[in-house]
C-alpha cells in the first residue's frame, strides 16, 4: 500500500548522478516519498542522485526568476520507454518531502491520505 498520494504532474526538473553533470527531466508523479521522472538518461539501481525542482509559479516572471528545490534520492526502478527513460527516485534525507510540499499546495491537493 502507498504511504502518500501521488500528484500528477511534469515538473521540470534536472537530475545529476555520479558525474555531477545536470540532465533534463520531467516528474510523471510526485508524492512525499519520491517521484517518477522521464529522463534522457538511464540511470543504476541503487544509484544516489540529485534531483533540482523548479516549482510551479503563477507568473512566467516567478518561475523563471525562482531559485529550484534540491532533493536527494536513490534510483528504486528504471525502464526504457522509446528513446527515453522511466526512473522511481525514493527520498533518502529527511525533510525531503516537505520541500515538494508546495508543489502539491499549487496544485490544490493533499500530500497526505485523508483518514
Amino acid at each position: 500500500k502507498r504511504r502518500s498520494p501521488r500528484l500528477d504532474s511534469g515538473v521540470l526538473v534536472e537530475v545529476a548522478a555520479g558525474d555531477g553533470e545536470y540532465h533534463n527531466a520531467v516528474t510523471e508523479d510526485v508524492s512525499l516519498g519520491g517521484m517518477q521522472l522521464e529522463t534522457t538518461e538511464a540511470y543504476a539501481l541503487g544509484q544516489t542522485v540529485s534531483v533540482r525542482v523548479w516549482l510551479p509559479q503563477d507568473t512566467l516572471e516567478d518561475y523563471q526568476q525562482q531559485r529550484p528545490i534540491t532533493v536527494r534520492g536513490i534510483v528504486r526502478w528504471q525502464r526504457p520507454q522509446g528513446r527515453r527513460h522511466l526512473c522511481g527516485i525514493e527520498f533518502t534525507q529527511p525533510g525531503e518531502g516537505d520541500k515538494v510540499r508546495r508543489i502539491f499546495d499549487f496544485f490544490g491537493k493533499s500530500p497526505r491520505f485523508s483518514d
